[in-house]
């Protein structure tokens, strides 16, 4: 992370309506002495945007403080770190797994092999700021869910 980034995704979240789709942006606005990043966090759900200034953890990037008159609700605040720490529970910054490895975890062996968190190949992807090589993390669980990991 560095001052100035932002993530930019759209996300189905069970606690947030009905799992409808909706988007997140957070812009890192400041990282403090304690590793915890002062952040622009910002939530588009059915054509309105709401936005906070957040302070977030430097591991898990849960919530650490809100600026107290935000409207943003803690819903869609603990979407982004539950999706974030769910992935984190296969690998993680302390233990790091391979983006060339046949698989992460997750899934029984009974299940298809699609239902197994792995690496799935490469894609580049374009966005405003930028075009990327990335390396796509993906699993199904009713529908296949995908995240891009920058290479």
């Amino acid at each position: 992370m560095q001052e100035g980034m932002y993530f930019r995704y759209k996300l189905q979240y069970f606690q947030v309506n009905d799992f409808q789709p909706f988007e997140i942006k957070i812009l890192f606005l400041h990282k403090y002495l304690d590793g915890n990043w002062l952040t622009m966090f910002s939530v588009t759900d059915r054509g309105q945007t709401k936005s906070a200034n957040v302070t977030l953890d430097r591991y898990y990037f849960t919530s650490i403080e809100v600026n107290p008159s935000s409207r943003l609700p803690d819903s869609y605040l603990r979407a982004f770190p539950d999706s974030i720490a769910w992935l984190a529970g296969f690998s993680y910054k302390g233990q790091p797994l391979s983006l060339s490895a046949s698989q992460w975890g997750g899934g029984y062996p009974e299940q298809p092999k699609e239902s197994f968190v792995a690496p799935r190949g490469k894609e580049i992807i374009t966005a405003p700021a930028g075009t990327f090589n990335t390396t796509v993390v993906s699993w199904k669980l009713g529908q296949v869910r995908r995240i891009w990991v920058l290479v």
